[in-house]
């Protein structure tokens, strides 16, 4: 009887965490000629990061006060040493998904579309929201990040893209129903693209539903 009980109890706390991501319960307009900009969705085949123009994000935005100068970005999320372990093993993978542990957003900046510039990507796709879904889900994107007593984001070191990218401390907890793919679904669900978070657990699971969620350029529109 108490075997049962603690596997009632640890389904119930599985549940809970999936629930943890979950749609906007008052999602953002969706895109209409005139109020429309696009984003990528990019994917190594299991993790998955968000491509999004410099011009869509606010100046005072803390990755855009680290970059400046940069007129492209490459943001995604991850368990801390895992993602920031140039070359992690079976062990760092099991470590990383089965206690809540902490987590790292990694920012690329650049002159050029990253996913064109430092690798042919494996998939991407593109997707339009509104001017308020990107407003939305650029503000999730400093809300995951942890700040220090100036308001600044904590670097935890240099990125994968040498003097253009930084891994920086983020606040979400890391775990086996809250990884990289669930932070990317919440973030453009948020935007207004219609998919459910909770239930996408692959890279391939979060860019069909993208695609099937929001239309792939603004109506009218070359943008």
């Amino acid at each position: 009887m108490e075997r049962l009980a603690a596997i009632a109890f640890v389904l119930a706390c599985l549940v809970g965490l999936a629930a943890c991501a979950s749609a906007p319960s008052h999602p953002p307009p969706p895109p209409q000629a005139g109020d429309c900009t696009t984003l990528g969705v990019w994917s190594n085949g299991y993790h998955t990061s968000l491509a999004i123009r410099a011009e869509d994000i606010p100046a005072e935005h803390p990755v855009r006060v680290l970059y400046p100068e940069a007129a492209y970005f490459l943001i995604g999320w991850g368990e801390r040493n895992y993602f920031m372990d140039p070359d992690p093993g079976i062990i760092d993978a099991v470590a990383a998904v089965l206690p809540p542990s902490r987590s790292a957003l990694q920012v690329m900046a650049h002159s050029a579309p990253l996913e064109d510039t430092l690798w042919r990507p494996q998939e991407m796709i593109t997707v339009a929201v509104s001017e308020e879904g990107m407003a939305a889900l650029v503000d999730a994107i400093a809300d995951s990040l942890e700040n220090d007593a100036d308001g600044m984001p904590l670097a935890l070191g240099e990125g994968r893209l040498p003097e253009k990218s930084m891994f920086l401390a983020a606040r979400p907890k890391f775990h086996l129903f809250y990884m990289c793919n669930q932070w990317t679904a919440e973030r453009l669900s948020e935007a207004g693209v219609r998919l459910k978070p909770a239930f996408i657990f692959t890279a391939g699971s979060l860019l069909n539903s993208a695609a099937n969620g929001a239309p792939s350029q603004c109506p009218n529109s070359l943008r």
